[in-house]
């Protein structure tokens, strides 16, 4: 399989419903993305460096076809906007977490909740001065 193919691959891996939609989000024209599916023209430099950085493709996977399609078996959440997820790529739908990202998210997950109990106990000790003067200022 050529890289020529392997993109095609992609295409379908990151389920981009048509030529135009990928090409676009490639930054080049669905003619010049036909061109080199056919064979008439060569992947670009241009269109590996956004492979790998816009989709976190494994560029030795996509110039000799051994290994993983993308990084560390995972792949890029696309269409995050406005806060929000609008659309998750993955394969066949599913969405591929490593194990690498779980920990990490868990390790997250734990500082947050430390900081959480520290602002609270921060707030409870504010409440208690707020008394406290609120006390001195009846008693006065």
């Amino acid at each position: 399989m050529s890289e020529n193919q392997r993109l095609k691959e992609l295409q379908k891996l990151l389920q981009f419903d048509n030529q135009v939609e990928f090409a676009k989000k490639l930054g080049i024209k669905q003619g010049s993305l036909s061109s080199i599916y056919t064979g008439r023209n060569r992947v670009s430099n241009n269109i590996k460096y956004k492979l790998k950085t816009m989709f976190n493709v494994n560029m030795e996977w996509f110039a000799t076809g051994f290994g993983d399609p993308f990084q560390d078996g995972s792949q890029k959440i696309e269409g995050v906007t406005n806060g929000g997820i609008s659309q998750i790529k993955g394969n066949n739908g599913n969405i591929t977490i490593t194990h690498n990202d779980f920990t990490n998210l868990l390790d997250l997950q734990k500082s947050q909740q430390e900081l959480q109990a520290e602002w609270l106990e921060r707030l409870k000790e504010s409440q208690n001065q707020i008394t406290e003067l609120i006390n001195l200022l009846k008693n006065k």
